[in-house]
């Protein structure tokens, strides 16, 4: 069974995104509320329609609860990102979000 790491680090930022710090992420998904940078795709289709993806049931947030018969759905695509990517954002979005789609890169 695939889990989230919970030792990965992330980056915390301010309002403004600035980077002030690292934060693991068990910290930072444990109800800290500790501001830390994600990536969100929308995936629309020539007639406007939205796609969605299956939460995975071992997510470390909002997972499928056991108890739930039907999957939660979830927006296209979302990633954590890393100090490292944080000043070439559009770059990073377009870079994980084609591998983690399985898309060739161009």
């Amino acid at each position: 069974m695939m889990i989230d790491n919970k030792n990965e680090e992330f980056p915390i930022v301010d309002e403004m995104g600035n980077i002030l710090g690292a934060v693991t992420r068990g910290h930072a998904h444990d109800g800290s509320k500790i501001l830390h940078p994600v990536v969100h795709l929308h995936v629309f289709n020539s007639q406007g329609d939205l796609y969605l993806q299956h939460r995975p049931a071992w997510k470390d947030i909002q997972p499928k609860p056991a108890y739930f018969v039907r999957m939660v759905w979830e927006m296209s695509w979302s990633a954590h990102c890393r100090a490292a990517a944080m000043s070439a954002m559009t770059k990073a979005m377009g870079r994980y979000f084609l591998n983690d789609m399985s898309f060739p890169p161009t």
